[in-house]
């Protein structure tokens, strides 16, 4: 009969869970246009809503991350998406840390994080929106106040970025 043995090290968690809390800052607001997944970037809108990045995105048009709260049920069965829907509220961290998935790249505690703006046909499973540690040319960018955490990457390609400050744009 084969053995398993229960393994040593942990997962880092879920895309977009706050992962420690002395100095976190969430915002909630309207959801404007597509999907929002946890873990995802998205900017401040200027009618006070937040979207997902696109390809005009600057890096300090970037609010912060869409994380998980836990919310009242306001519809029936609200499991069916995971994601913030279109005119619901949001949850953004605008400071702190939390938990993303790196599409790309391997993470080093410090370095810059960089957020997905264009699609790259050579990249196909790097999406809008996604977390990446390594550059693609004009295709992301670099924002200047989100770093690498711990630079630790699981199995599900989770590490944790630190928002070091409100973004002002």
């Amino acid at each position: 009969m084969p053995g398993s043995t229960i393994g040593i090290k942990l997962n880092n968690g879920y895309a977009g869970t706050v992962s420690r809390t002395a100095d976190c800052v969430i915002q909630n607001r309207i959801v404007r246009g597509a999907d929002i997944a946890f873990g995802q970037a998205v900017i401040l809108n200027n009618d006070n809503t937040f979207s997902i990045v696109d390809e005009t995105t600057t890096a300090t048009k970037i609010a912060g991350i869409a994380v998980r709260e836990v919310i009242q049920a306001n519809v029936f069965n609200p499991q069916s998406n995971p994601n913030y829907v279109a005119e619901m509220p949001c949850d953004v961290l605008v400071r702190g840390q939390c938990t993303v998935k790196c599409k790309r790249g391997t993470p080093k505690a410090g370095d810059p994080v960089y957020v997905r703006i264009k699609l790259n046909s050579n990249y196909k499973d790097s999406l809008v929106g996604d977390f990446e540690a390594s550059k693609d040319d004009d295709n992301v960018v670099a924002v200047p106040n989100i770093e690498w955490t711990t630079g630790i990457l699981d199995a599900n390609n989770v590490a944790e970025v630190t928002v070091k400050t409100r973004q002002k744009g």
